[in-house]
């Protein structure tokens, strides 16, 4: 299929957020507004998610006790939680 549907146009949408490449034909809006954006949730048509949930769940993914230790010389995750970009690994 090529340039994967959605897995590409998340991928371009955090590239347009971080300030990279804009890969999108039309923004609408503001591009200045877009800076510091530091939690994005995507969801389905279909997906049902309860009042207040999204809120909750950015405040648990934000909490210190959450925030990943990177080894220094090693480079990987040894507390906490983090994400991995494959393209940059």
């Amino acid at each position: 299929m090529g340039w994967e549907r959605k897995r590409g146009k998340l991928l371009d949408l955090n590239n347009l957020l971080l300030g990279r490449n804009n890969r999108f034909s039309t923004v609408s809006g503001d591009q200045n507004q877009l800076r510091g954006i530091k939690y994005v949730i995507t969801l389905d048509a279909d997906t049902q998610l309860p009042r207040d949930c999204g809120r909750k769940l950015v405040g648990a993914i934000a909490h210190p006790l959450q925030r990943a230790v990177v080894h220094p010389v090693l480079n990987v995750v040894v507390e906490g939680y983090g994400f991995c970009n494959r393209a940059s690994a």
